[in-house]
């Protein structure tokens, strides 16, 4: 896994996007934005806060959420925010109005964010390859850490969107486990390789200096009480990944 960060160019580049993908055209001036672009015919951003926010009456340290602590809440502040609403319930409508802007938000800020993140594979797996083709193809995944079906609010959370390929999209949306959040943990720090030499086979009594079957792999936490580590190694099938490519 790569530990990512965000910093304030990226914040700022997140914006934009949320802008130009979810705001009408008449907003633009008022937000020092170029005019250039498709017009959309509703204020997705306004109906999204309105409708999966202010409609839920959802809330952070007893106040009503402001749209800016949905859209730029940390790790911490999406764990409160989801333990003090934990009791309210979103309608299939309401999902596929989140799912709905989601999308059209999606396309843009998949690519943008690996570009700005300048990462060229997958952080979950650090195996599968990020492509950017152009502006409008990119072979990365937006991962909800936080599942957008369940959490419909956090759709477009910057912080809840993790850049992945596909197959760690999936292992990762399959399974309930709790694993180490990339915007965070290092897992460098948390887990440690581990490797021996194979020496001898039945056939000749010797394997090749260069065969893969010469070399095993082992992946473990440092701290062998440490859950969320071992959950990530077994969830993403780390150990397997990396034994197949030993090459």
């Amino acid at each position: 896994m790569i530990n990512l960060k965000i910093t304030q160019e990226i914040k700022k580049e997140y914006l934009k996007t949320i802008f130009l993908s979810l705001l009408q055209r008449k907003y633009f001036k008022l937000f020092k934005l170029n005019r250039k672009g498709n017009d959309i015919s509703e204020n997705k951003l306004f109906s999204f806060y309105k409708e999966l926010v202010k409609a839920k009456n959802l809330k952070l340290n007893n106040k009503r959420i402001k749209l800016k602590d949905i859209l730029f809440a940390d790790y911490k502040t999406i764990k409160l925010i989801i333990d003090t609403n934990k009791s309210i319930n979103f309608t299939n409508e309401e999902k596929d109005k989140a799912n709905s802007i989601y999308k059209s938000f999606r396309s843009k800020w998949a690519y943008a964010l690996v570009e700005k993140l300048d990462i060229s594979s997958c952080p979950y797996c650090n195996r599968n390859f990020i492509v950017n083709f152009n502006k409008n193809e990119t072979t990365v995944q937006l991962d909800h850490f936080f599942d957008k079906s369940t959490y419909p609010y956090l759709a477009i959370s910057l912080y809840n969107l993790i850049p992945s390929c596909s197959t760690c999209n999936q292992r990762k949306s399959s399974s309930k486990k709790e694993i180490l959040y990339p915007y965070e943990d290092d897992f460098n720090k948390k887990a440690k390789f581990t490797h021996f030499f194979n020496n001898k086979n039945e056939e000749n009594n010797q394997y090749s200096i260069f065969s893969k079957e010469r070399i095993s792999l082992d992946l473990n936490p440092i701290n062998k009480d440490d859950l969320k580590t071992e959950n990530t190694i077994e969830t993403l099938r780390l150990k397997e990944l990396y034994n197949e490519h030993k090459d």
